[in-house]
């Protein structure tokens, strides 16, 4: 074998060398890279989630203290659309308050509701069965809902 065919094969040995080294570094970089996305992605997750709970506190505390009031009880014993345009409706659209209410009476029927343009909203959950169980597992909750094609989250009281 000449000199110049060793030549040729040791520079294409190393060549062949130095193209499998980039080649293994351009797919750690790409992994890494993946990895920092993966993490940046969740983090901005834990974020949006403690800022929708942030949110919601008040929420919360409102859907919560409603069902525990006695006129609100009375009201979902005997409901009186006077009453609720004067002590209910007055929630909506207010700072922390509601864009939209439903109340429910004890056989899951709702018995007044109204959104922020004091019209009518569809109700927040497609058939009752499963907001029956919901219920039956917590006294407060919440959770997501598409209504007319908008994400809202609902909360309530048992």
């Amino acid at each position: 074998m000449s000199l110049l065919v060793r030549l040729s094969l040791s520079l294409g040995v190393i060549l062949a060398g130095i193209a499998a080294a980039l080649w293994f570094s351009q797919q750690s970089s790409e992994a890494r890279i993946q990895s920092l996305r993966e993490d940046r992605r969740d983090e901005r997750a834990r974020f949006f989630d403690r800022a929708v709970q942030l949110q919601s506190v008040g929420l919360s505390s409102l859907a919560s203290g409603y069902s525990w009031w006695d006129d609100m009880v009375a009201f979902v014993a005997k409901p009186d659309t006077k009453w609720a345009g004067e002590n209910v409706d007055t929630i909506i659209g207010m700072p922390n308050g509601a864009d939209a209410l439903w109340i429910l009476d004890a056989s899951y029927a709702i018995i007044h509701r109204i959104d922020a343009n004091y019209g009518r909203p569809p109700a927040p959950f497609p058939t009752i069965d499963p907001l029956r169980a919901f219920i039956g597992q917590r006294y407060e909750f919440s959770y997501f809902a598409r209504i007319d094609g908008q994400l809202w989250q609902i909360f309530g009281a048992a």
